[in-house]
């Protein structure tokens, strides 16, 4: 089931506010971390130095430590900085259709849903924060491309 639907469900069920959506959101996304850091494992498990460092009796926390975990970070790193940008438009969305953030809380989605009444006489209440949610969601992507081509991340 998307994301998307099971927050709109949970806070409809638990009601709108920012302490439910800071739960909500994260619990929702956690999966896609596991799925990640999971298949990395897997991967690396196979990898040389790993086996190399088992057949020499390095215990499972020196493995983790040294091994594991510097090649899993810059992966994790690249998954963080794009799913800030998704939970981000996420967030806003919730926001707009009046489940997420309240006023007198505001949030890019609650400006671009308080400013659709007056989008005839005041275009800019809501064309400026929906481009600037675009361009900061944008630009966590093309960061999170940068550092995965940087650091080999990729595969």
């Amino acid at each position: 089931m998307p994301m998307f639907l099971v927050a709109i469900l949970l806070l409809s069920l638990l009601g709108p506010s920012v302490g439910i959506l800071l739960v909500v959101l994260p619990c929702l996304v956690w999966p896609i971390f596991a799925r990640v850091v999971r298949a990395e494992a897997l991967r690396l498990r196979e990898e040389t130095f790993i086996e190399a460092s088992i057949a020499t009796g390095c215990s499972t926390s020196t493995i983790l430590g040294r091994h594991l975990l510097p090649n899993v970070a810059p992966r994790i790193l690249v998954l963080c900085v794009v799913e800030i940008g998704h939970v981000m438009l996420s967030e806003a969305g919730l926001s707009f259709l009046g489940v997420g953030v309240q006023p007198p809380d505001t949030t890019w989605g609650l400006l671009i849903s308080e400013g659709r009444p007056l989008l005839a006489v005041a275009w800019w209440l809501t064309i400026l924060p929906g481009v600037l949610l675009g361009i900061t969601v944008l630009v966590l992507n093309l960061l999170g491309r940068y550092w995965e081509a940087r650091s080999g991340a990729a595969g």
